[in-house]
């Protein structure tokens, strides 16, 4: 019997943004990740690697625009300003490419760019950053890969300099085996083995984020509230009426329909549903795709 199954090729990615946007939107580390989705995303391509030496700038934009099948922007006040940008953003509308902006703020997204969804970077916990631009970009939940480990352990060493192993082993949701494995790797982070706790040696980037933790000594309930939604980490840490926001911004009442819907994707996809009291990127995406893929016959 033939097989019928049709699989769809990997995308090709090409990076358009401006050069002294390189570490303000940690282009590097966004490549790593996309590339690490390698079931996926066959290639990432931006100029700061892959261009060979002596090699013409416009020849590498017009061949490798070509070759990709969606066009990842970086907008800024120095990606409005570069001519070669633009020049990017003409050639990916002529080749009728797909496109997404990823930006900072609403106003430095180019107007002919306004139409597509985008990504807004908020700077600050990056992981849900990756996942939401992988997630749009594909319309697949992400696979966990090492990296995606790497950024979650460092979120959650950031929200208490001492963790027992058993607990990050199971917020990262890896056997204590292969935690062990991971910490050998990642050794340069900072942190010490203590018995059976994982100890951060550099207290002083962590003041900020213990503060945040302690109660609020106020009578201003809006403060109150934000105290309390710091406290949640997980959907565990939730209960049906409790309201938080999203990475747009948005409020999202958490229903007994909407709990349900994110036990059943934790279960199913090993991802969170809550990380560190916002819905995360992942999840709504997954929802949304799950509402508007076609329904089949």
């Amino acid at each position: 019997m033939r097989d019928e199954t049709i699989r769809k090729p990997k995308i090709k990615v090409f990076i358009s943004y401006a050069t002294k946007d390189t570490t303000n939107f940690k282009i590097p580390e966004i490549v790593e990740y996309l590339e690490s989705q390698d079931a996926t995303i066959e290639k990432v391509f931006y100029w700061e690697r892959d261009a060979m030496g002596g090699q013409n700038f416009d020849d590498y934009m017009i061949k490798k625009i070509a070759d990709s099948n969606f066009i990842l922007f970086f907008c800024s006040q120095e990606s409005l300003k570069s001519e070669s940008v633009h020049n990017e953003i003409g050639m990916a509308k002529m080749a009728d490419k797909e496109m997404m902006p990823v930006f900072r703020e609403k106003q430095h997204i180019p107007k002919s760019l306004e139409r597509f969804r985008g990504v807004k970077f908020y700077g600050k916990d990056f992981l849900p950053i990756l996942e939401e631009i992988f997630t749009l970009m594909t319309g697949k939940v992400p696979q966990k890969t090492e990296i995606d480990l790497h950024y979650t352990f460092i979120e959650v060493m950031e929200v208490s300099s001492r963790v027992k192993k058993t607990e990050v082993a199971e917020l990262l949701k890896v056997s204590e085996e292969e935690l062990f494995t991971l910490l050998i790797e990642w050794k340069n982070l900072g942190f010490k083995i203590d018995g059976d706790m994982i100890v951060m040696n550099d207290v002083k980037m962590l003041k900020n984020d213990v503060k945040a933790q302690l109660p609020l000594k106020t009578d201003n309930r809006e403060e109150k509230e934000k105290a309390v939604k710091k406290s949640i980490v997980t959907l565990k840490d939730i209960k049906v009426g409790t309201t938080l926001p999203d990475l747009h911004g948005n409020e999202v009442e958490i229903t007994a329909a909407i709990m349900k819907k994110m036990k059943a994707f934790e279960k199913k996809y090993n991802k969170n549903a809550i990380w560190r009291g916002k819905v995360t990127g992942t999840y709504l995406y997954y929802q949304y795709f799950l509402e508007n893929s076609p329904k089949k016959k």
